[in-house]
């Protein structure tokens, strides 16, 4: 057995030592080489939350972890029933996966009450029928407005793609206007950092899987955005640029292109584009793919 004290308070946990060392090269020589801590059988990891560390221990038994749960925001009236556990297990398919992210014309992923199909078809074919008078666009302007909505549906079905599924998908969690969500946003991104720090390839795989799924169906209220923020900010000041071209800072920032629109409304938003160099060079270069 192998203990670990975790968090400035030292809370103790006890792991399978072979175990912890089979995760990643760099753990196996902190169990089994020649360092403080492999003579002692301990190791102190100061920085790392127990949440985190749980998780983490979760991953090393069974392959998955469970993230942290939706709360109650603050000063917030809205505190919708429980998801059945069908309603849970299953993302019911919406207009949002066909038409793509947010926009002057396309419902988000996750937009309140989308215009149904057969009202936005009876409204397309009234515009085809619509004669172009002074005060309406050109056709050639009706033609570029429609290849930007289709690059932006692009980026989006890419971002989709991202760290595809592989075999079962767990329940994916569905957030309401009332539900803060940063605490789950951020476990995904914990669980990367400390994946990142000690080389778990796979557990790296399995939070961005995970938190890609999550945002694929995350519902961008005004006060979620918030929320993404603070998952940016964490991102951007925990991990490295790197030649990982699908690392989490490139998944946040296709995300946050593919919501621009919303997010952009935010001040403390632009803010954050405005403070953050790296963050904006990577989010130019994913706003690149809806122009080019």
């Amino acid at each position: 057995m192998f203990k670990c004290l975790i968090g400035p308070d030292k809370t103790e946990y006890i792991i399978h030592s072979s175990l912890l060392a089979s995760q990643s090269k760099v753990l196996d020589r902190l169990v089994n080489g020649q360092m403080k801590e492999a003579l002692e059988g301990e190791v102190h990891w100061a920085e790392v939350d127990t949440e985190t560390f749980i998780r983490f221990s979760q991953f090393a038994y069974t392959g998955d972890y469970y993230e942290a749960k939706f709360q109650p925001r603050q000063g917030s009236d809205c505190f919708p029933p429980p998801p059945s556990p069908t309603q849970s297990k299953a993302v019911p398919h919406t207009n949002e996966e066909t038409n793509g992210p947010s926009g002057t014309s396309s419902p988000a992923p996750g937009a309140v009450n989308p215009v149904p199909v057969f009202a936005r078809s009876a409204l397309q074919a009234h515009s085809v029928v619509r004669p172009p008078g002074s005060g309406s666009w050109s056709g050639g302007e009706r033609v570029g407005e429609t290849a930007l909505k289709e690059k932006k549906n692009l980026l989006w079905a890419k971002f989709k793609s991202l760290h595809a599924d592989k075999g079962f998908v767990g329940p994916i969690p569905m957030n309401s206007s009332g539900d803060d969500t940063a605490e789950l946003l951020l476990s995904h991104a914990r669980v990367y950092v400390f994946a990142e720090c000690y080389d778990i390839a796979n557990l790296k795989s399995l939070s961005l899987r995970k938190l890609r799924q999550t945002l694929e169906h995350f519902q961008m209220f005004d006060e979620a955005v918030y929320d993404v923020i603070q998952l940016i900010n964490y991102c951007y000041e925990n991990t490295m640029a790197g030649a990982d071209a699908e690392d989490m800072r490139s998944l946040l920032c296709m995300f946050s292109a593919c919501h621009m629109e919303k997010l952009w409304s935010n001040k403390d938003f632009q803010e954050l584009v405005q403070t953050c160099g790296e963050f904006s060079q990577g989010l130019i270069t994913q706003l690149l793919h809806r122009l080019d």
